[in-house]
């Protein structure tokens, strides 16, 4: 009897004192997680949405055609570093190359478009004005960025810092694409 009540008592202590045997492991998250990457480029998506709608331009165009827009947009996270962990939560700190590539045939019409807008002025100025920068065929910056699991495990959140800065710029492309039909048109 006693060997029994001993072997209960061994159980219920290491239940009671952390024993990872016993516990479901935490999800580790990292900067390049899966979720993490595919986080990003939506947010950047439903950035450049909100953006596009809120410079209020009157065209010919609604958010089918934006979404439609941004969809043929290739968008990647490259060269991701992690800069910090902290050691109190699971909240993780990181840094990447987001990479943006736009068709040739938006991005002819949005620097025509543009470039008649502003008479003259080169799309890819206002671009570095945002902290872009044209190289061949992509449009990069470095962006910052935290990913941190929910307490059950079940969601990672990722939150970029600045991302207004790229969905604005993708808003003057897809918006100035989107114009160029109005553009065209005699009045």
């Amino acid at each position: 009897m006693r060997l029994v009540s001993l072997s209960g008592l061994i159980i219920l202590t290491l239940l009671n004192s952390g024993c990872d045997l016993f516990k479901e492991k935490q999800q580790e998250v990292n900067c390049s997680s899966p979720e993490a990457e595919e986080s990003i480029s939506k947010i950047l998506v439903e950035e450049t949405s909100k953006a596009v709608k809120s410079l209020g331009i009157q065209g010919s165009f609604n958010e089918v055609q934006v979404k439609a827009s941004l969809d043929r947009m290739n968008i990647s996270i490259e060269d991701i570093r992690t800069t910090s962990k902290d050691k109190s939560t699971t909240l993780v700190k990181c840094e990447a190359e987001v990479k943006i590539k736009a068709p040739a045939s938006i991005w002819d019409r949005a620097n025509a478009s543009y470039e008649t807008i502003t008479d003259g002025e080169s799309i890819e100025n206002e671009l570095l004005k945002h902290g872009l920068e044209k190289k061949g065929e992509w449009l990069t910056k470095t962006i910052e960025y935290s990913v941190q699991p929910t307490d059950d495990n079940t969601k990672v959140y990722t939150n970029i810092f600045d991302a207004s800065s790229i969905a604005d710029a993708l808003s003057i492309i897809i918006s100035s694409h989107l114009l160029i039909n109005d553009i065209d048109q005699p009045v």
